[in-house]
């Protein structure tokens, strides 16, 4: 039994009791690499910063990425521990779940809280309403899936 959901960048397959998440093409900021270097990016410009001659423009930029890297800290943390890039997900995996509209009300997310504590994120368009039959599949086939 394959069933078939439409998300805001791809589709979610359910068959036999996995979930397969297939995204369509997306810019490189939103892929997991991009994301990466983005957050490390401040790392590579204090490296480059000690080979400068000029002292002033050495510790300056050496400031100036500090700065950066504590604001991409929070993001370093969250794709290291928190965030899940699996594209193939067991239900048993599925610890709870929660919904979440967006301020606009176009998409709705729904998290996946998996058994190792990562989190996955799976944007739905709220007008098709594809979340709300996700939602009960989950019910139906996880045993320990909760609403949260």
């Amino acid at each position: 039994m394959n069933e078939e959901f439409i998300t805001t960048n791809g589709r979610v397959i359910f068959e036999r009791k996995v979930l397969f998440i297939k995204t369509a093409k997306m810019r490189f900021s939103d892929s997991g690499l991009g994301q990466w270097l983005w957050a490390l990016l401040p790392v590579g410009v204090i490296t480059a910063s000690f080979f400068k001659e000029d002292e002033v423009r050495k510790w300056a930029s050496i400031l100036i990425a500090t700065v950066i890297f504590s604001k991409n800290f929070v993001l370093l943390k969250h794709l290291i521990v928190k965030k899940s890039f699996a594209s193939r997900i067991p239900l048993k995996r599925v610890v709870f779940f929660q919904l979440e509209p967006d301020a606009t009300g176009l998409e709705t997310k729904v998290h996946l809280t998996l058994s190792s504590g990562r989190v996955r994120t799976i944007s739905f368009r709220t007008l098709e309403k594809q979340y709300e039959p996700f939602t009960e599949l989950l019910l139906n086939h996880c045993a320990l899936a909760k609403v949260a």
